[in-house]
């Protein structure tokens, strides 16, 4: 349940991101989204042979500058967060590890647009943090999710000879009850003041 709230919750964000570009007339610099590729080619460059990482991170930087729908030095702020948009999900679980020269270099660029999309149309740089938020807490959320789906839902509760250790060993190990105990202490102390 929580996991599917933060889902929403994005998306009411990603909305308001979308309707404070579509009105916007901004152009993104595109040398100026290039910035954040001299820190991924810095990491690279620390290593015995770094010659084919940095020369992949050059022709991520050279493809973005001639990318074939956008010719020129600028690129429209809406068109701008399309491109940001579809490299998030095509590096979306790449994000938190490690990967290649091409994909360090693809997520510099992505955070680049970020950083122009948001200094073209500030209303959206607030909006960006509270996003990247979200992202973090969903990311947690849907791992503890995954972990909860993985138990053994009945455990060495089988082997209680006694109904309510039975019931009390379900308990423990189920997320849902603990869940469910939990709102209802926050709701019943929510009148009470702080503690």
């Amino acid at each position: 349940g929580g996991v599917s709230k933060l889902r929403g919750l994005l998306d009411e964000k990603n909305q308001q991101i979308a309707s404070a570009i579509q009105r916007s007339t901004a152009q993104v610099n595109k040398f100026a989204a290039l910035r954040p590729l001299s820190d991924t080619a810095q990491k690279f460059t620390k290593q015995v042979n770094p010659t084919s990482d940095l020369n992949a991170i050059s022709n991520a930087g050279l493809d973005f500058l001639n990318h074939p729908a956008y010719q020129g030095a600028t690129i429209p702020v809406q068109d701008a967060q399309a491109l940001k948009q579809g490299t998030y999900k095509i590096l979306a679980k790449k994000y938190g590890q490690v990967g290649t020269a091409d994909t360090e270099a693809q997520k510099a660029l992505a955070r680049g647009l970020k950083d122009e999309i948001a200094n073209a149309v500030p209303a959206i740089k607030s909006l960006n943090a509270e996003e990247a938020q979200l992202l973090r807490t969903l990311d947690v959320a849907e791992r503890r999710a995954l972990m909860e789906l993985n138990k053994n839902p009945m455990g060495l509760a089988l082997l209680a000879n006694n109904p309510g250790t039975w019931a009390a060993f379900i308990a423990d190990r189920s997320a849902a009850f603990k869940s469910l105990a939990a709102r209802m202490i926050y709701s019943a102390n929510k009148g009470a003041g702080e503690v």
